[in-house]
């Protein structure tokens, strides 16, 4: 289920070491956050395949599909993004936009909010063609097919509303799980690539991503009761010129968005800037400047927000919350990877290079580096791919971390 998003887990993590405890190669990169629901972890790889592990022993419990790709015939890459309501698993496939195809799915006037409309049959549809883009429910237990939903629409569970991204089309909101239409919101079109954060007053925020024309950037308040935009945040000169978009966080009474500027204009006035937004209004609260570019989205809790940042000030920052003072700073053993995590006063980290990197979340202090012998592909997808968010790299669990990787997923335990 999507929240607010803060990058704080309320788990124990691994604070005072790391070993492997289980490797799953499944050849192909992940460029998206696994899953854990209970005992099951979700992975979805780059050809558009989902993988369910036993999350402590790594054993495959079941794929979809279950047959096997010539993955020598495939040579593009896909973000496959899984999240989970209730007993079902849903899945989005995405590649490159398809303009045209998106613009003749979405049907919608031009109005800021229409009727959303029904949700074509697509029953005759190869069930186990995922290369299609479309979105599959599969049942947890099993990996059997449920139903899909039409292509070109990206999910995110939040409460028990699915909320559907198209590039160009849009966002809409369906009930669960029954799919009935609620709303759609062509105003938000041209922009999102993101997942929402949920924040108060019914209110999900969506961040955008980067295209030619600049029409992406900034950030959208939608109201998920009724599909309104309540505001939009749209920051001078704001580019994502080599990375993909950041995801809102909403998180210490703000929604927290990192602004990339263009990173060859040396002009002081233009540096990269975090900056906190008042949930209801939009109105810039906080703020923090850096040299260099901000990569991926932020870490916010305890009164401190975290990220990282290259080109610059390279390395891992910690700023205080209250003073806006920088409490530490430090740098990564290579470029860094994906959005920074926090979990039990501990953040967690990790390089291209696959080094992951533990630091005392007060003191900057590092506990703990691993380097796993396989590297983190964080390659975005064409710019005017559906969904293009960077994720974080690490996913905290109790005694546990996984990390998505250039081959598959690595688990690691306490080391003993």
């Amino acid at each position: 289920m999507t929240d607010g998003r803060s990058g704080a887990y309320s788990v124990s993590g691994l604070p005072d070491g790391a070993e492997i405890a289980w490797v799953a190669d499944l050849g192909y990169p992940v460029h998206a956050l696994p899953v854990l629901t209970r005992d099951t972890l979700l992975v979805g790889d780059s050809l558009g395949r989902v993988h369910a592990f036993d999350a402590a022993t790594g054993e495959q419990r079941w794929r979809f599909p279950d047959h096997d790709y010539d993955l020598n015939a495939h040579d593009e890459s896909y973000k496959t993004v899984v999240t989970v309501w209730r007993d079902e698993v849903v899945v989005g496939v995405c590649g490159e936009f398809d303009y045209f195809d998106t613009f003749a799915d979405a049907g919608y006037d031009d109005d800021e909010e229409s009727e959303a409309d029904e949700f074509e049959d697509d029953d005759e549809e190869e069930v186990d063609d995922l290369i299609d883009e479309q979105i599959s429910f599969l049942d947890l237990r099993s990996g059997r097919l449920l139903r899909t939903a039409p292509r070109d629409w990206y999910p995110s569970v939040v409460g028990d509303r699915l909320v559907l991204i198209s590039l160009n089309g849009g966002v809409r909101a369906v009930t669960l799980p029954d799919l009935t239409p609620l709303w759609s919101n062509r105003k938000a079109s041209g922009r999102v690539q993101t997942s929402p954060a949920a924040g108060p007053d019914g209110l999900i925020y969506l961040s955008g991503g980067r295209e030619a024309n600049r029409t992406h950037g900034g950030l959208v308040a939608l109201d998920l009761r009724t599909g309104r935009t309540r505001f939009a945040y749209e920051p001078e000169e704001e580019v994502f010129a080599e990375t993909g978009p950041p995801h809102a966080v909403v998180a210490e009474g703000l929604v927290w968005k990192p602004v990339l500027r263009d990173e060859e204009d040396e002009r002081p006035e233009h540096p990269g800037e975090i900056v906190g937004l008042d949930p209801l209004t939009g109105e810039k609260r906080w703020s923090h400047l850096v040299k260099g570019r901000p990569d991926g989205s932020v870490a916010v809790a305890d009164g401190v927000v975290c990220f990282v940042v290259s080109g610059g000030e390279d390395g891992v920052h910690a700023v205080d919350i209250e003073t806006r003072g920088t409490l530490w700073t430090r740098k990564l053993p290579g470029a860094g990877v994906g959005t920074p995590v926090l979990a039990a006063g501990v953040l967690y980290m990790a390089t291209g290079k696959g080094t992951v990197l533990a630091f005392d979340a007060a003191t900057g202090e590092q506990r703990w580096a691993l380097d796993l012998g396989e590297y983190i592909d964080d390659r975005e997808l064409d710019h005017e791919a559906l969904y293009d968010e960077i994720p974080p790299a690490v996913l905290p669990a109790d005694g546990m971390l996984y990390v998505r990787t250039g081959t598959g997923v690595v688990a690691l335990r306490q080391r003993s």
